[in-house]
């Protein structure tokens, strides 16, 4: 039994598929990136795991919805383009592209906002990026959560740094509202039936052009 304060309506146009990437990736995203960041019109963001990840890619679309300028980052830049430009990024870039054209656009000065959900592996460019005043946040550490911070960067730049998770009802009611009027994408790559658990963990490991999340169905 689950208990009628947990139960949400999914508004008519909304498929279940749809709906089912909403509560853990949209969710997150949305409390990361308005909540706890508070993007603006404007503002050059980075996103890092914007290809593979249900967060990054419902990030890409909650920044640019914010009207910022959005540079979506992944190793697999060149086959995840196309789609993580549907979803509103302006630029799509590897993490060895990303410093300079963060300069560029920037004129130096670094990037309003980071929002890295993967950790370990990308926290030195990633934090890098910011600029003076800027602000760095997380709701993730997908590939570990060890990491070393230089606190004179951090001070002398005056950095924030955010930790961020989950999100609230009101905010998962807003996030059907907008799927609903179609101003945001449920960024789906693949479904696949729960006897294929195996596959579906390859091609989410794997797969060199998946922008999305796998779906298992039972």
């Amino acid at each position: 039994m689950v208990p009628t304060t947990n139960v949400l309506k999914i508004p008519r146009g909304v498929g279940l598929d749809e709906a089912a990437t909403l509560p853990v990736g949209a969710l997150t995203a949305w409390h990361m990136v308005f909540d706890r960041a508070g993007v603006k019109p404007g503002e050059l963001v980075v996103v890092f795991g914007g290809a593979t990840g249900n967060v990054g890619s419902y990030a890409v679309q909650f920044t640019k919805l914010a009207s910022a300028v959005v540079i979506a980052v992944s190793r697999k830049a060149s086959k995840v383009k196309g789609a993580l430009m549907e979803l509103g990024a302006d630029y799509v870039v590897t993490p060895e592209e990303v410093q300079t054209l963060v300069n560029e656009l920037s004129n130096g000065l670094g990037a309003d906002l980071v929002v890295d959900a993967v950790g370990q592996a990308t926290w030195n460019l990633s934090f890098q990026l910011v600029a003076r005043y800027g602000r760095w946040v997380t709701a993730g550490a997908l590939t570990g959560g060890d990491v070393t911070l230089s606190l004179p960067s951090l001070y002398s730049r005056e950095v924030a740094v955010i930790g961020s998770t989950g999100g609230t009802r009101a905010e998962l009611i807003k996030l059907l509202d907008l799927l609903s009027k179609r101003r945001i994408k449920a960024p789906i790559y693949s479904k696949m039936s729960l006897d294929r658990v195996r596959e579906a963990f390859d091609t989410m490991f794997k797969a060199e052009d998946r922008a999305g999340k796998v779906l298992l169905a039972p």
